[in-house]
This record gives C-alpha cells, structure tokens and sequence, in this order.
C-alpha cells in the first residue's frame, strides 16, 4: 500500500441493541464496541418501552453520523479510488487464500471419514464443513474475477462450482446415491452443480434419516432400490459421495485462490490496476460497479432468500416457510447470515489486511461521510442482531421467536437501504439489473 497512514473516524465507543426473547423483549443489552471515544446519545436501537414489532428505530443517517463526528473521534482520512481497489484487491486474496485451506481441510476431514465410516471422523467432517463454510459465507459478497460469471471480466463460474444454493436437489442427489454415479471418474464433468458443491455435501455429511424426497412414483422409489439400501450402506454411501465433492470443492478452491494470487493469475493485481494496460477493466469506474454489485448479495439472497422468505415476507404464500431457509439439514442459517454481514464490512470498510480502506472512505471522498459512518453503524448493528441469536437455526427462531427474526430483517434492510438509495447515487454507480425498481 502507498496510501499515508490513516485513521477512521470511529462511529461511537459502543452499540446498544435491545432483542426480544421468547416471545417477550428482554431488557438485556447487547452491547457492540466500536472504539474507545466518549458514547454518542443517538444510535438506532430496538426499544422494549417503545417498539414490539422488531422495527429499528433511527434518526436519520446525517443525524447518526453527525452524532457519532460530535463524540470527537477525528476525522475521516479520504481515499481515491485506485486506493479503494488496492484495498479491495488484498482483501479478495486474503479470504480466498483462508478458503482454499478450509476447503483443503474439508476435503482431507471428508476422504478420512468415507474411508472409516466411524462416527468421529464423520463429526470431523461436519465441523471443517462448519469451518469451511463460515469462511465462504464472508467470501460470497465478492462476484467479480474468477468467482463470477462468464459474462463478466475473467468471469469463469467458480463460485457457483464451490456454492449452488438455492441450487441443489435434494431428490437428484438421492437418486444418485442409488446409482453411484459418482464413482465414476468424469462425474464432476458431467453432472449438474444441483448435485454437488457445499449444498451437496451439507446434506451428505448432515441428514442422517432414511427417508428421500423423490415422489413414490420416481425410479428409486418405484424400483424398490432405495428401500432396499440398509441403513449402513446408506450412511457408508453418503459419505463416499461427501469425499467426492468436497475433493471438487477443494479443487476449485485452490483454481480461485491462484487466480487472485500475485504469483498465479494475478487478479488481484488486475484489479487494482483498473484503468490501465494489462488490466480487464476501461477504468477504475467499471471496477467498481463490479464490486459493489456483489455488494447486492446482501440485499437480494441474504434479505430477500435467507431472510424475507423464510418469514412469509415474500415469495411465500403462507405465514411462513420454514422449508425455505438456507441450511436446513446442518442447521446453520444464522451464523450464515451473520458471516455475511462479516464480508459485507470486508468490502464496503476495508479488512485488516489493506488498512480498512474501502467504499466509505470513497463516501467521505465524495462529501458523504456521514452516509459512509451511518452504513458502518447499521451493519454493526445488523452483525450486533444475528450474533445476539443463540439459535443456529432460523427455522427454529421463526418458530418460537418470530420478532427476533423480523428484527434480524428489519437491520439488514436498513443496511440495504442505504446501499440501494444513497450510496450508489453519490458514487454515481449503476444497481445491478436485477434489483432495478425495486424498492422494498
């Protein structure tokens, strides 16, 4: 980096987020250390006297962000776009480099498991699954390069390869457990992302029932061939199906990792060369209305698919559909809503490793800190309301604790909101087509 050091300006030294509990608001506070400068006295907030309903109070994003300024903590240091992409660039290279080592463990947890079949090593896989995919969940708010798609610059898929979901059939994997199919050596060539990936190996290594959810009258259920799998085979076979697409997983991880690296492809490079010879980017613009699409991912999976749906909020023709939420046979769906929110700050705020430097410095560049200080303050508040449920399960907190799941909602909106309304007209950045008109 050949940015001077900087220093942010903090937001507040804390956070106070109130959630409910069981059915009733809990007093508690959950509370968020941000910085150690004297408290601001006006942060959104979920009041147990005053809102029951899970909404978020606030008072503006210029009030919040005047609160948090007049606490004293400095100023903001402005950051130029070439800054802004070189720090993007680190961040890319650091969480995929951390992922293709999960994906690696995975791979390794998953071959020993289908090789013994005992309940350790099969638990062994579960957790470097767990691992894994917490680090993925950071990583999915980045879509550019290797990891998005064909039509985009370098684009070569490769996130759909490691991660599918909504894409995965319960029912073609099944059936090709019965065929053993992926015995076959050209298998990953020819099958379907729907029947491998994380979303395929989270139902091999997670669902132990042995029920299946094709009709009665599909060929493994009309054949009789599924009824006649013991239960042991079955497990057996779970596992040696897990071993093959986690080593695929694993395989694509390694391609992303040396695609960004200096040393292999060098996307990251690319990209903070945006503009100049060499680099698949016109212009430092262009890259970033690439970024900040993948930005998007907050707003349309995590509000609308992992979220809204589930709650009967859209695409739902019920109160609910728990049958909806992300994860249902590991049972993770919070925690991976709240790696999210994780990867959201890694790319709008900087990581650790480029400085912090990221799209809010590029606000303050602009004469909008405080909309860059108000977006910092509700996704802290967001990441503040998906730790604070203890429940993994989001089908389990609809269920018994619908208000903290609608409070969950209502945060990330507000993130959304300021992504969607403020921050893309200020940087004079395009919304992605998909969520064009869209003003839920």
């Amino acid at each position: 980096m050949d940015t001077p050091p900087r220093r942010k300006a903090s937001l507040s030294s804390f956070i106070s987020v109130r959630l409910p509990s069981a059915g009733t608001w809990s007093a508690a506070l959950v509370i968020v250390p941000i910085a150690s400068v004297a408290a601001c006295d006006r942060f959104a907030y979920w009041s147990s006297a005053d809102d029951t309903d899970g909404r978020v109070e606030d008072s503006g994003p210029s009030a919040l962000a005047a609160s948090a300024v007049s606490a004293g903590s400095g100023e903001v240091v402005p950051a130029d776009p070439a800054a802004v992409l070189r720090s993007i660039a680190t961040c890319g290279v650091e969480i995929y480099e951390r992922f293709a080592v999960d994906a690696d463990a995975l791979s390794a947890a998953s071959a020993r498991a289908a090789s013994t079949t005992s309940t350790e090593d099969r638990d062994a896989a579960r957790a470097a699954w767990v691992t894994a995919m917490s680090t993925w969940q950071e990583a999915e708010l980045l879509r550019i390069g290797p990891a998005g798609p064909a039509t985009l610059p370098e684009g070569r898929n490769l996130r759909d390869e490691i991660y599918a979901w909504p894409l995965s059939s319960r029912c073609l994997i099944e059936s090709t457990l019965v065929s053993r199919a992926y015995e076959e050596s050209d298998f990953v060539e020819r099958s379907l992302i729907n029947v491998r990936t994380l979303a395929a190996a989270e139902y091999l290594l997670f669902y132990e029932p042995s029920d299946n959810a094709c009709t009665a009258t599909s060929s493994i259920n009309e054949s009789g061939a599924w009824a006649g799998l013991s239960s042991s085979e079955l497990a057996a076979r779970k596992l040696q199906y897990a071993a093959v697409v986690t080593a695929d997983v694993e395989a694509s991880a390694r391609a992303l990792a040396e695609a960004w690296s200096e040393g292999g492809g060098d996307f990251g490079g690319k990209l903070a060369a945006s503009g100049k010879s060499g680099s698949p980017f016109k212009s430092t613009q262009a890259a970033l209305n690439a970024i900040s699409d993948g930005l998007f991912y907050l707003d349309e999976e995590v509000k609308d698919d992992k979220l809204a749906t589930p709650l009967g909020l859209l695409g739902c023709d019920a109160s609910s559909c728990p049958d909806s939420v992300e994860s249902r046979f590991a049972k993770r769906s919070v925690r991976h809503v709240e790696a999210n929110l994780r990867g959201f700050q890694r790319f709008f705020a900087g990581c650790e490793a480029s400085s912090d430097v990221g799209f809010d410095d590029l606000l303050a560049s602009a004469g909008a800190a405080d909309l860059g200080l108000a977006m910092q303050v509700h996704s802290e508040q967001a990441l503040a309301a998906a730790t604070a449920i203890e429940s993994d399960d989001l089908a389990a907190v609809i269920a018994a604790e619908r208000p903290v799941a609608e409070g969950l909602h209502a945060a990330v909106k507000r993130v959304t909101d300021d992504l969607k309304a403020d921050m893309m007209s200020v940087l004079d950045l395009d919304a992605p087509a998909s969520v064009e008109g869209d003003n839920d």
